[in-house]
Formats: C-alpha cells, structure tokens, sequence
C-alpha cells in the first residue's frame, strides 16, 4: 500500500515496475480512504497484492 501525493505514488510505483517488482497496471487505481487511515489532503492511496514464488 502506497500512500502519498499523485505525484509520489506514481514516482514510487514507476520505481518498483523498473526494479520489476511489479507492473505499473498491476495496481488499484486511485482509491478514496476512510478511516482507520488517515491520510492529509491532497494525498491519495494505491494498493497490490503481489504474491512471490516460494524458493
């Protein structure tokens, strides 16, 4: 889960895709929150389950 600016979020998930953790697609969409998170304006949230291979 990812909380931040637009801006940040994206940068973050751009991040992990070129580190191949997972596809920029892969993630939610922009999400509304209500509590228990507590998020200050202008923040939004995206999520991903990722589930890794067992070694």
């Amino acid at each position: 889960m990812i909380i931040g600016s637009e801006a940040a979020v994206n940068t973050i998930i751009h991040s992990l895709h070129h580190h191949r953790f997972a596809e920029p697609f892969e993630w939610t969409p922009f999400l509304p929150t209500d509590r228990p998170i507590q998020i200050q304006a202008g923040e939004a949230l995206r999520s991903l389950v990722k589930y890794l291979p067992r070694s």
